[in-house]
């Protein structure tokens, strides 16, 4: 279902509430169903019609593969994952999977930024 929402959130940033929606798939990631992702559309002040007929017409369908496509290629096997580049060299990316506790998050981007 996660491709679906990946749609539905494109078409949600094509309606201009692409964080509101963004935020409101990650409080409810049990129910991602059409009936449910539409729902969500109306909770956020979108145009839940307009969401409907976006998702389907599989507008974003292909960029959503694409992106899908690309995180195989670099080894994503789920959400989060977060790849980090030490020095900005791409040789030295690290991939980490899972969610990274908020203050360990920020203790590692304070080191890395030098503050």
């Amino acid at each position: 279902e996660a491709r679906g929402a990946a749609e539905a959130a494109q078409c949600a940033h094509a309606q201009g509430k692409y964080l509101a929606y963004h935020a409101k798939l990650f409080q409810n990631t049990e129910a991602m169903d059409r009936a449910s992702l539409v729902r969500y559309a109306e909770q956020t002040g979108l145009d839940a019609k307009a969401l409907d007929a976006c998702l389907a017409s599989r507008q974003f369908a292909a960029a959503v593969e694409e992106d899908y496509q690309a995180g195989l290629k670099l080894g994503v096997r789920g959400t989060p994952t977060w790849f980090f580049l030490p020095d900005g060299d791409p040789k030295k990316a690290r991939r980490v999977e899972g969610v990274i506790p908020r203050d360990a998050l920020l203790h590692f981007l304070e080191r890395a930024v030098g503050r």
